[in-house]
């Protein structure tokens, strides 16, 4: 009685473990599809941006991300690198540890210039940029506060990821041990996840910063982006000059001589306005045919040379006339060699 009296209760466990792991392949699933839709979105509004009015605002800012990125992938590159010759067998007795520390040690000088560079784009951010939007687009707030927060937790990353370089630095020189099972393949594994982690957190941050500010930037009115001109300048930085409001579309000249002119025309032909108007294609082909009957017709091209007929020469390199038989044409080998020049006037 005691077994069967579990049977409904470890039923119940199991239909709830189900719901849980089905409810958390949901999450997954939506989180995969936000990420996806924001990549294909920012894609889209990095192909708008080359040919977008005013892109020239945002091109230094995003100049500096693009950087970034290509930085944050070579280094995933390298630290991938690392990591395959620490968990590979066969380099437990092929590579030593210490063909492997400089290269570990030369990760941690990239990191560590890659986060000073980081950190001072991220105040200029702060304490400029955000700022200056701020005041100029209301709009912003939010988005502003958010990537604000990111900040943070970007620098709390960056130290993961550096502190497991450190600790696999560490036991390179200490445990002289490499290869699957060792104690560094688990610390290289350490570095390439805490690396991979920073880095995906860093590239959604920089796409959710451009998808939240550009529209916004390169949309503001040019009294608006003067006023976020004059922001930044008081916070020390220049920005590129606002531009000027493009000049208006030129007016049709309406001019009352060439009104009744037409009106003459037309009644001359006995053509009324409203047929002219139903006729506008056809207007439109005969005044393009006019255009084109007024071009000039293109010149012919010039005749090209004649190629020049080649000159027989006697011994002396002088030339000859084939037309005046001389004695270098006499047929006499003492001579000028006859019979070949013989051969030469026969194929002429």
């Amino acid at each position: 009685m005691g077994t069967n009296s579990t049977l409904p209760s470890q039923a119940s466990s199991q239909r709830a473990e189900n719901k849980e792991i089905q409810s958390q392949w949901i999450r997954i699933r939506d989180n995969t599809t936000a990420h996806m839709a924001a990549i294909e979105t920012h894609e889209r509004l990095r192909e708008r941006l080359s040919s977008a009015p005013n892109a020239g605002r945002v091109q230094r800012w995003v100049s500096v991300h693009d950087s970034m990125r290509r930085e944050l992938e070579s280094m995933r590159s390298k630290i991938a690198f690392i990591e395959g010759v620490c968990s590979d067998a066969a380099t437990t007795t092929a590579v030593s540890p210490g063909a492997v520390a400089p290269r570990v040690d030369q990760i941690i000088g990239r990191l560590e210039r890659f986060m000073s560079l980081l950190e001072d784009h991220a105040e200029f951010e702060e304490t400029a940029l955000f700022p200056a939007l701020r005041a100029t687009v209301p709009a912003l707030a939010d988005p502003l506060d958010e990537l604000d927060d990111q900040h943070g937790e970007l620098h709390e990353r960056e130290r993961v990821a550096l502190h497991a370089a450190h600790v696999l630095l560490s036991g390179l020189e200490s445990e002289h041990a490499i290869g699957a099972g060792s104690s560094n393949q688990t610390k290289a594994r350490a570095l390439l996840d805490a690396f991979v982690a920073y880095r995906d957190f860093a590239l959604a941050h920089l796409r959710h910063e451009e998808l939240s500010l550009i529209p916004a930037w390169i949309g503001m009115t040019v009294p608006a982006y003067k006023r976020f001109q004059e922001t930044m300048a008081a916070a020390g930085h220049s920005v590129s000059a606002a531009p000027q409001a493009p000049p208006a579309a030129p007016k049709p000249v309406q001019s009352a001589g060439f009104a009744a002119a037409l009106q003459t025309l037309l009644d001359t032909h006995g053509v009324r306005l409203e047929d002219l108007a139903a006729n506008a294609s056809l207007l439109s082909e005969l005044m393009a045919a006019n255009s084109a009957a007024k071009k000039p017709a293109p010149a012919a091209p010039a005749p090209k040379p004649a190629a020049p007929k080649p000159q027989l020469l006697d011994r002396y390199g002088n030339v000859v006339d084939v037309n005046s038989p001389g004695c270098c044409f006499d047929g006499v080998d003492s001579c000028c060699k006859g019979s070949a020049y013989a051969r030469l006037l026969r194929r002429q």
